[in-house]
C-alpha cells in the first residue's frame, strides 16, 4: 500500500481528512501527521511517504516552503495542497513548485478524495511503466501470476497497459538457480546487468520476447514469448541459447548455477504457475543439453511427452523427420548418451517419483512409465539402482522415519 502523510496546523482539518475516506480500500494507508512544515520535514525523511497532503498556510513553515524543501532534497513524494477559496494564487505557486494537485479543504467530499486517489494511481502507474520501473512492476505481476493471485480481467488490464505482452501464440519458461554456497548470491545490480547482457546478446533471429524476473532470493525465471507459430522445439532452442548466454555471464564471474527448462509451451498466462513449476522441477537436469540442435530437442520433447507408451526409435525418428540411424548418431554425439538409455533413465526417474509419492502398485507404475511388464521393470530398476522397486521404496520410507 502507498503511504500517506498529512500536514495541517488545524487538528479538526487533519481529523476530517483522515476520516473522510477508507484509505485502505483504495490501496493507501496513513503513516503520520504534523502541524507545520518544519515538523513534517523531519518525519517525512524518516517515514518516506508516497503522498503528502499539506495545507498552504501554516505557522513556522508553510506549505509552499515545505514544497521547496522537499524539491531541494529530491524527495519523490507526490504533494497535494489543501487550499481555501481565497488561496488560488498560492495554489498556482504550489503547482509551479511541483505539487501534483489540490483539494478545497472545507468542501472536499469523499467522492472528490476518491477521484484524486485514482488520479494518483494513474501517475504512479505511468512512472512504473517507464524504464526500470516497468521491470520492477513486471516482476511483481509475474510473481502474482505464478501464485494465481490475478483474475482474468486483471491479466487483461496488464496486457492493455503494456506490462506483460499479449500472447499471440505461446511461451516457454526456464529457471536457473544460483549456488547457495559461499558468496555467490546475485545482487540487484548484477541482476540488472544480467538482464541487459541477455537483451544485448540475444540473437535477432530469436522467436520472441524475453522476460526475466526473480521468484526467490537466488532463483530466476526466464520467459520467452512467441509472436509466431514456431514449433516448441524451435522455441526451446532459443531459450537454451539464452541460457547459454547466462552460462557465459556466470562463468566470467565464477558463479555456480543450475538450469531447467519446461518441456511444453503454454498459450495462456494463467498456466504460468504450471510452467514455472515444471521448469523448477527440471533444475539441474537439462544444463547438459545447452546448445543441442532443434532436432535433438524435438526428440527429447517427444520422449518426455510419450514415455508412458511403447514408443520405438522409428517413432521418434519419424516425428523428428530424419532417419533412425542418423538420429541415433547425432543424439549420442550431442548429448553423450544413447537415445535408448535416455528414454530408460527418464522412465526410471518418473517411476521413482511415483514410488515415493504415491500408493500405486508396482505393476501399475511399470505400466504408467512405459516399461510394459512388471518383470522387465524390476530387472531394469535393479540393474540401474541396485535395488528392487520394493526395496527402494522401503529404504526411503525407513530413512524418512529415522530423520523424523
Amino acid at each position: 500500500m502507498k503511504k500517506v502523510f498529512i500536514v495541517d496546523d488545524e487538528l479538526l482539518s487533519r481529523q476530517s481528512l483522515k476520516s473522510g475516506i477508507i484509505w485502505e480500500n483504495f490501496g493507501y494507508r496513513l503513516c503520520g501527521e504534523a502541524a507545520n512544515g518544519k515538523q513534517a520535514l523531519e518525519l517525512i525523511a524518516t517515514l518516506r511517504p508516497d503522498v503528502v497532503f499539506t495545507d498552504i498556510k501554516m505557522p513556522v513553515m508553510d506549505g509552499l516552503e515545505l514544497l521547496r524543501q522537499l524539491k531541494a532534497v529530491q524527495n519523490p513524494a507526490k504533494v497535494i495542497v489543501l487550499s481555501c477559496y481565497d488561496e488560488f494564487d498560492y495554489v498556482r505557486e504550489a503547482l509551479r513548485l511541483g505539487a501534483v494537485d489540490y483539494l478545497l479543504k472545507h468542501t472536499c467530499e469523499e467522492t472528490d478524495l476518491a477521484a484524486l486517489l485514482k488520479r494518483l494511481d494513474s501517475i504512479f502507474r505511468k512512472e512504473l511503466t517507464a524504464g526500470e520501473g516497468l521491470r520492477v512492476l513486471r516482476q511483481e505481476i509475474l510473481h502474482k501470476l505464478i501464485h494465481n493471485d490475478l483474475s482474468d480481467s486483471e491479466i487483461h488490464n496488464h496486457i492493455i497497459n503494456g506490462i506483460i505482452p499479449d500472447l499471440q501464440s505461446c511461451y516457454m519458461t526456464g529457471c536457473f538457480q544460483l549456488s547457495s554456497s559461499g558468496n555467490e548470491n546475485l545482487s540487484e545490480t548484477d541482476a540488472q546487468e544480467l538482464f541487459r547482457y541477455i537483451n544485448n546478446c540475444c540473437p535477432e533471429a530469436a522467436s520472441g520476447r524475453l522476460l526475466l524476473f526473480r521468484e526467490e532470493a537466488n532463483i530466476y525465471c526466464l520467459i520467452l514469448t512467441n509472436d509466431t507459430q514456431s514449433s516448441i522445439a524451435d522455441l526451446k532452442t532459443d531459450l537454451k541459447a539464452v541460457l547459454t548466454m547466462v552460462y557465459q555471464f556466470f562463468e566470467s564471474r565464477n558463479i555456480s548455477w543450475i538450469a531447467g527448462i519446461s518441456t511444453h509451451a503454454y498459450s495462456h498466462w494463467k498456466d504460468l504457475q504450471e510452467a514455472y513449476g515444471e521448469a523448477y522441477e527440471m533444475l539441474g537436469e537439462e544444463t547438459e543439453f545447452l546448445g543441442c540442435s532443434s532436432k535433438i530437442l524435438s526428440a527429447i520433447d517427444y520422449m518426455k511427452t510419450n514415455y508412458s507408451r511403447a514408443i520405438t526409435l522409428e517413432d521418434i525418428a519419424e516425428y523428428v523427420g530424419i532417419s533412425r540411424i542418423y538420429l541415433s548418431q547425432i543424439f549420442k554425439k550431442e548429448t553423450g548418451i544413447n537415445i535408448s538409455d535416455f528414454l530408460i533413465q527418464y522412465r526410471l526417474k518418473k517411476a521413482k517419483k511415483l514410488l515415493l509419492t504415491s500408493n500405486l502398485k508396482v505393476y501399475t507404475i511399470a505400466e504408467m512409465c512405459g516399461f510394459g511388464s512388471v518383470q522387465y521393470f524390476g530387472q531394469i530398476f535393479k540393474k540401474m539402482t541396485g535395488f528392487s522397486p520394493y526395496q527402494f521404496k522401503d529404504n526411503h520410507l525407513e530413512q524418512h522415519h529415522n530423520i523424523s
